[in-house]
């Protein structure tokens, strides 16, 4: 058979494959979501299909006329606090206006800033982190239910960040309007101390639960889903279980495997269906990585530069962006991008917005491409995101930091750890607080600043740092180190320190920085009193309790200096436990 005659007639469904073999989980799906308040969990590795299955779900005559709200979660190093959810939502914009929002509502003008003419007034700030965590997931609830979600799906649950993941936990308890939750995601990469897991492991009260468990496809499913890709619907079943075998039954695997074949011209067809070559001439990739990359480098310059344009972007993009970042004009973006659709390495994702189909190809791409070119490019995707009307701060923060620009990186890195903090995410706001204030070579004042807000938010959180602790308190140490410090600064970052050192358990060297800080806080009063009580406070048997006293004594005489009501509330809640802990009659 020459060349030509082995290739002739090689063509593959634009539209894609066939749903094979999940007849079962669709039925479990469907049944599921047409009854309202049910929790489905959709677990399985990366490419088996749990997109597509929700897709295919939503789509039923049953289903399609619910209203859905898709939470895409992006795997990123630090997770934006509900920045999932919130990209969703903004796809609702158009409906805001008619919502009948009460005042809770102001709690989401952080989240939306760019609603800020729609939205009810702000709300007062707490003081407990707790309560302004629980407003806010209040108020998201209600916005939901204005908009009437039937459905809310978060994909990739195992990337959601730790606020996402409280609030799904409230929405289950609460069952509140009779919405149905969807949550997918793959076991392997939810880490034992993931919140998903408290959603996973318990049975909510008030809903039915489904839990779906993806599976790869066997032998014969593997035919079908190649056959499904062909014009005809002959497949041969050697070639099916050489494609079992190299592929793990992984359907994005599969597909990816069976075009590049088809680019590569290594399938042909013979009298009794589609077969291959010599398996000695032919090299199957092992990884869908490296059977996308191969797809990418036939492709033409341009289709190649929207492709990379897209992968830096991450996040469903239109046309007008994609051509910004890939440095095209808008004809040979529109062709490029018609050519990448077809393909079926990207898809439309909502009208106007495209994206890669699958995450795994998307991160192939982006990992390819030479760093400095990488570079420009998340540097062109900054600038366009910054000049459009609502820039999101988010994906700003992410090109900026790439493109190595630090100031503009900075700026959107301290707003996005504000917020984060404010939401109740404490590790991602410590985690990124640690990383602005290691990253960069500051100004005294703003490492000052960074140092105090860091400290500070580490020593408050109620979730434990793990690692991040000792990062914490090495990057503190090192900015006690500068002899330039003014005094007062220097005090409160010192006795942040001790603060977080006796959080980590480290009570002698806490209690010593604490110690050392309260010279330098002579002037700031509350601050010195804070010092005071946590030296009057016998955390270990180390000490007399004449010195614990003495120290309350100290701290007794600062208190005509107390001005604010919650210092002097405070103060009195430390005097009465220290002495109860000491054993001195006069707590009681």
């Amino acid at each position: 058979m020459n060349a030509a005659k082995a290739t002739e007639g090689v063509t593959l469904d634009a539209r894609g494959p066939a749903l094979i073999g999940r007849a079962g989980a669709m039925a479990t799906v469907v049944d599921a979501l047409a009854q309202p308040a049910a929790l489905v969990l959709i677990e399985g590795e990366a490419g088996i299909g749990k997109s597509r299955l929700v897709d295919e779900c939503l789509a039923t005559p049953a289903l399609r006329d619910l209203r859905v709200l898709m939470a895409v979660c992006p795997d990123l190093r630090e997770p934006f606090p509900l920045g999932a959810v919130v990209d969703g939502l903004r796809l609702f914009h158009d409906r805001l206006g008619a919502l009948d929002l009460s005042p809770l509502a102001g709690a989401l003008r952080p989240l939306f800033p760019e609603w800020s003419t729609l939205l009810p007034p702000a709300l007062e700030s707490l003081a407990d982190p707790q309560e302004t965590r629980h407003r806010l997931f209040r108020a998201l609830t209600e916005l939901i239910d204005a908009l009437g979600i039937d459905v809310l799906v978060v994909e990739d649950a195992h990337w959601a960040d730790a606020a996402t993941l409280d609030w799904l936990l409230m929405l289950c308890a609460s069952r509140a309007g009779g919405r149905s939750i969807v949550a997918t995601y793959r076991p392997s990469d939810v880490s034992e101390r993931s919140p998903l897991l408290r959603l996973t492991s318990r049975l909510p009260r008030r809903m039915t639960q489904e839990r779906v468990s993806l599976e790869p496809l066997d032998v014969p499913q593997t035919r079908a889903f190649v056959a499904s890709m062909f014009s005809d619907t002959e497949v041969s079943e050697k070639f099916a279980a050489f494609l079992r075998e190299h592929t793990g039954g992984i359907p994005l695997a599969v597909e990816q495997t069976v075009r590049l074949m088809r680019d590569r011209r290594d399938i042909f067809r013979t009298e009794t269906g589609w077969r291959r070559r010599l398996m000695a001439e032919l090299q199957v990739p092992p990884t869908v990585r490296d059977s996308v990359l191969e797809r990418v480098a036939r492709f033409s310059a341009a289709t190649r530069a929207v492709l990379q344009a897209s992968a830096v972007l991450e996040a469903p993009s239109d046309e007008r962006l994609i051509a910004a970042v890939a440095g095209l004009d808008e004809h040979a973006t529109r062709d490029s991008l018609a050519e990448a659709l077809a393909s079926g390495l990207m898809r439309e994702t909502a009208r106007g917005a495209f994206a890669f189909r699958h995450v795994l190809a998307s991160r192939a791409v982006a990992d390819a491409i030479p760093i400095p070119t990488r570079r420009l490019l998340h540097e062109r995707a900054a600038v366009s995101l910054r000049d459009r009307e609502h820039p999101p701060a988010v994906r700003l923060c992410r090109h900026f930091r790439e493109a190595g620009d630090v100031a503009e990186w900075f700026r959107y890195a301290e707003a996005s750890a504000e917020l984060a903090l404010e939401s109740g995410d404490d590790q991602t706001g410590v985690a990124l607080l640690h990383e602005l204030l290691t990253t960069a070579e500051h100004p005294v004042d703003r490492r000052v600043r960074l140092a105090q807000k860091l400290g500070q938010a580490a020593t408050l959180t109620a979730e434990p740092l793990f690692g991040l602790g000792e990062l914490v308190r090495e990057a503190l140490e090192q900015v006690l180190a500068d002899p330039g410090l003014p005094a007062g600064e220097r005090g409160e970052i010192r006795l942040r320190l001790g603060q977080l050192l006796l959080h980590l358990g480290s009570f002698e060297d806490g209690m010593a920085d604490v110690e050392a800080a309260v010279p330098d806080l002579e002037h700031r009063p509350a601050l010195a009193v804070q010092a005071m009580l946590l030296l009057a406070t016998p955390f270990t048997g180390a000490w007399p309790a004449a010195r614990h006293l003495a120290w309350m004594d100290r701290a007794v005489t600062l208190l005509p200096h107390l001005r604010a009501p919650a210092d002097r509330q405070a103060f009195l809640i430390g005097h009465v436990l220290s002495l109860l802990l000491l054993g001195e009659e006069e707590g009681w």
